[in-house]
C-alpha cells in the first residue's frame, strides 16, 4: 500500500481506527500480537465490528495506526467468478497484438499486465484505484486488482474473470477485438436457463451440474437456496393441493444449510410444492489424484429469471499424511480457480443444453 500523508495531529481518532479495522482484512494474530505488546488482552471471539469498537477506546499514536495500515489490505472477500465462452474470428497472432494495443491504452493509476504462457493462453491482471469517500481520509484511496484468464481450445476461447464491473467492461472490450462487427451475441456461449419455465427443469439443471463436473465426484451438498415462479410465469401443469397453495401464499424463497441436503425431507417437500434450486454450495472430490476436495458455489443473479450465472471455488481441503481431509480448508490457488472453475462452467453450459433439450421433448 502506498505511503500515507498524515495530518498534523499526534493521535489517530476513533474514525481512523474504526474504519481501518472494520474495513480491512488481515490475520487476527497481528492485532492480538500488537495489543499484547501494549499489555492489552482482548477476547478472540469478537467480531471485526466489536474488535474495532473495543480498540477505539484506547489512545493510539500515528505509529500504531501506521503499523496496522501496513498490514491491512483491501477487503479480502471471496470472489465470485464468471466465464464467457466464445468463438474467435481472428488468429491468435492478431488477438495478441490487439491485447497489447489495449494494454497501452491503460495508463495512470490503471495498469494492465498481460502474461502469455507457452500454450498461448493469457493471464491478465488489471490494477486500478478505488476511491471510497465514506471512509476515513487516510484510507479513502486503495488499490484493487482483478484477474482474467483466457484459455484457447481450437477456435473457441474461454474468459474466466472476477465478478465485478471493471472486469465486465474489460471483457467486453476484448470481445469486441476478438469478434469484430455485430456478431458478438451469435458467437458467445452463455449459461442461461431463462427458457426453462418449470420448477423441475430448473432443479434438474443444478443436479446435472453438481454431478457432471469432469474429474470431480460429488460428496455432499451443504447449502441450497430456492425460488419459485409466480403462477402466471410458471409452465408447470401440476395442480397444487390446499397445503401447497397455503405454502405458496406464505413463502416465496427458502434456504437450507447442513449436510446431505438432497436426501433431507424438507428438500423433498420444497420440490413437491413448486420450489426450485437457484443457488447451491457443494463439495466434490478431485478424482485425478484424489488428493483434494473442492467446495463450489453456483447461482443465478436473478434466480427466477435464470440469468446472470455466477460461480465460485470457495475452498480446497488437502489431505494429511493418513489420506484424510484436513480439518480446515484453504483459499484456492489461482491455478485451481482457473482449472476447477473452468470445469464447473463447462459442466454448467452442458447441463443447460441437456435440460433445455429435455424440456422441449
Amino acid at each position: 500500500m502506498a505511503e500515507v500523508s498524515y495530518n498534523s495531529k499526534f493521535y489517530a481518532d476513533d474514525k481512523d481506527i474504526y474504519d481501518l479495522i472494520s474495513f480491512g482484512h488481515f490475520p487476527t494474530r497481528y492485532i492480538n500480537k500488537w495489543l499484547a505488546s501494549k499489555g492489552i488482552i482482548i477476547s478472540k471471539e469478537l467480531t471485526d465490528q466489536e474488535l474495532a469498537e473495543e480498540i477505539c477506546k484506547y489512545c493510539l499514536s500515528w505509529n500504531d495506526f501506521k503499523y496496522l495500515l501496513q498490514r491491512v489490505d483491501a477487503p479480502n472477500k471471496l470472489k465470485k467468478r464468471k466465464v464467457v465462452k466464445a468463438n474467435s474470428l481472428i488468429t491468435k497472432t492478431d488477438f495478441t497484438e490487439k491485447l497489447e494495443e489495449l494494454a497501452r491504452d491503460y495508463s495512470g493509476s490503471d495498469k494492465l499486465s498481460i502474461i502469455r504462457d507457452p500454450e498461448g493462453n493469457f493471464k491478465i491482471f488489471y490494477k486500478y484505484t478505488v476511491i471510497n469517500n465514506k471512509l476515513s481520509r487516510s484510507i479513502q484511496s486503495y488499490e484493487e486488482e482483478t484477474r482474467l484468464d483466457i484459455q484457447f481450445d481450437g477456435d473457441t476461447f474461454d474468459f474466466t474473470y472476477d465478478d465485478n464491473h471493471k472486469a465486465e467492461v474489460l471483457v467486453t472490450q476484448i470481445l469486441q477485438y476478438a469478434i469484430p462487427g455485430d456478431d458478438i451475441d451469435e458467437n458467445v456461449q452463455k449459461v442461461d436457463i431463462s427458457g426453462i419455465d418449470t420448477h423441475t427443469g430448473r432443479t434438474k439443471f443444478f443436479l446435472e451440474l453438481m454431478q457432471q463436473i469432469d474429474d470431480f465426484e460429488l460428496r455432499d451438498v451443504t447449502d441450497l437456496k430456492f425460488d419459485r415462479f409466480s403462477p402466471e410465469d410458471s409452465g408447470d401443469d401440476d395442480e397444487m393441493g390446499e397445503e401447497s397453495e397455503e405454502l405458496e401464499s406464505m413463502v416465496k424463497k427458502a434456504a437450507l444449510s447442513g449436510t446431505n441436503l438432497l436426501t433431507a425431507e424438507l428438500y423433498s417437500k420444497l420440490k413437491e410444492t413448486g420450489f426450485f434450486i437457484s443457488k447451491s454450495t457443494w463439495r466434490s472430490t478431485y478424482e485425478v489424484d484424489r488428493s483434494s476436495i473442492a467446495e463450489f458455489r453456483a447461482e443465478f443473479g436473478d434466480g427466477v429469471a435464470g440469468t446472470d450465472f455466477k460461480y465460485c471455488v470457495n475452498r480446497v481441503w488437502d489431505r494429511d499424511e493418513n489420506g484424510l481431509p484436513m480439518k480446515t480448508g484453504r483459499k484456492p490457488t489461482n491455478e485451481e480457480l482457473a482449472t476447477f472453475g473452468g470445469k464447473l462452467y463447462s459442466a454448467a453450459y452442458s447441463a443447460s443444453l441437456v435440460v433445455k433439450s429435455k424440456e422441449q421433448d
